[in-house]
């Protein structure tokens, strides 16, 4: 998580904001009740550990709360957080309609969710496959990513179109080309782009996604209550076992 969150402000000018919670009652004592504390200050530990081990200069903020995602969303506003970097374990069928959309909801700022393994390290990441579902453009989210990925060590980027069988010719041609355009906006080196013919793009993109890798998914929220996680990417989380990376840009 901090290596990501490292990788998504821009170079010498962005900062991280590690937030710790403690999650208590508004009528918490803790002399009576220490066990919140204890618990916010072992996730600090590690937090400071791990930052210090990747060498991220970051700021630590801990608050007390009894509502997580409310804090989460007063904190991000007051520091005027351009993005908000959350991680979770899963993404199922009941992540939505769930605190997590209701978070969603308050925030003005960019949303970046990972889904990952708990072991798993961003610097093991060699090949990133990123599915396009328009015709695209700069997403200065995704161009920031994949730069800041590719000079931390050689990556393997794939640029994905899924597109029906029956597609004429001539609307392929134009798909390629602007594949091959949203590629160049995004990425500043050498990257494979694929356009598959296919009625299911849910089984292509699954059938492309590797242990090992890293999907990259991008929605664009339109107004402050659409749903973080849509029925295609929780297809697309269901049905593999790599690591997602949500990409939810402000409207």
């Amino acid at each position: 998580m901090i290596s990501l969150a490292d990788t998504l402000v821009p170079s010498e000018v962005g900062r991280v904001l590690l937030q710790t919670i403690v999650v208590a009652p508004t009528d918490w004592n803790p002399s009576d009740d220490p066990e919140p504390a204890e618990r916010s200050q072992t996730v600090l530990r590690e937090l400071l550990r791990a930052s210090a081990t990747l060498g991220v200069r970051a700021e630590t903020l801990t608050t007390v709360a009894r509502q997580p995602m409310e804090e989460i969303a007063r904190v991000a506003q007051l520091h005027r957080c351009e993005s908000v970097l959350l991680g979770l374990s899963e993404i199922t069928e009941g992540s939505h309609d769930t605190p997590l959309e209701g978070l969603l909801s308050r925030l003005s700022s960019d949303v970046v969710v990972l889904r990952a393994p708990k072991n798993w390290q961003l610097s093991d990441t060699q090949k990133i496959l990123v599915p396009v579902a328009g015709r695209g453009g700069h997403d200065y989210l995704l161009a920031r990513l994949l730069g800041s990925l590719s000079r931390m060590q050689k990556r393997q980027v794939t640029f994905l179109r899924v597109v029906p069988t029956r597609t004429p010719p001539k609307e392929l041609k134009r798909i390629k080309r602007d594949l091959n355009r949203m590629a160049r906006d995004n990425v500043r080196g050498v990257c494979e782009r694929e356009v598959v013919q296919s009625d299911d793009a849910v089984r292509e993109i699954t059938r492309r996604a590797d242990e090992n890798g890293l999907i990259i998914l991008g929605i664009q929220r339109i107004g402050p209550h659409q749903k973080l996680f849509g029925g295609f990417t929780r297809q697309i989380a269901q049905q593999t076992a790599c690591p997602i990376i949500v990409l939810s840009r402000r409207g």
